[in-house]
């Protein structure tokens, strides 16, 4: 495994060099699997990851990030902080969404 992992980093590198203006997105449904990994495995959440991952609108999104946060603030938490290494085009707009005002739980 960790053979395929270096494979899979000097292909990233490789590539990045060829195309360095080419932006890397991470699927969300790796990102998914890592986040459920860290016990945000519930029907309710999945539910709801995927629902925010197809959004078309920054409202929207927002909306379905709020319904998290009030269902489980550290899932949304875990999803931003487990994927600051990522340079992935779906973390940088779920980053930039919710730079934005997410709706406060009470």
């Amino acid at each position: 495994m960790g053979e395929q992992r270096r494979d899979k980093k000097g292909l990233e590198n490789s590539v990045a060099g060829l195309l360095p203006n080419a932006e890397h997105r991470n699927c969300a449904r790796h990102i998914y699997a890592n986040w459920k990994k860290k016990g945000h495995s519930t029907d309710i959440l999945r539910n709801l990851f995927w629902k925010a991952v197809k959004c078309t609108t920054r409202e929207g999104f927002q909306r379905v990030i709020g319904q998290m946060k009030t269902l489980k603030a550290k899932a949304v938490q875990d999803l931003l902080e487990g994927s600051q290494s990522s340079s992935g085009g779906f973390i940088k707009l779920l980053k930039s969404m919710t730079k934005f005002q997410v709706p406060k739980t009470k």
